[in-house]
């Protein structure tokens, strides 16, 4: 099973996909959720919402600003 620290590129992409969703279609989309199978069929699970949405969405467009700032 993974560990949550190990999961922190899957809650950036999530913020990302979810912020690019609320860009196009002016939605509102403020959770998402990870589910994840371990090779030894162990179920995993992380719901993404309120504070810890915001929070991974801040470090999605930290990283945005970071690569235009580096062109």
């Amino acid at each position: 099973p993974k560990k949550d620290a190990w999961v922190d590129d899957y809650k950036i992409q999530l913020a990302a996909y979810a912020n690019a969703h609320n860009k196009m279609f002016d939605s509102k989309i403020q959770t998402g959720v990870i589910l994840m199978c371990s090779r030894d069929l162990q179920f995993q699970y992380w719901e993404i919402t309120g504070d810890e949405f915001d929070h991974w969405s801040d470090v999605w467009w930290n990283r945005v600003y970071e690569f235009y700032q580096s062109q």
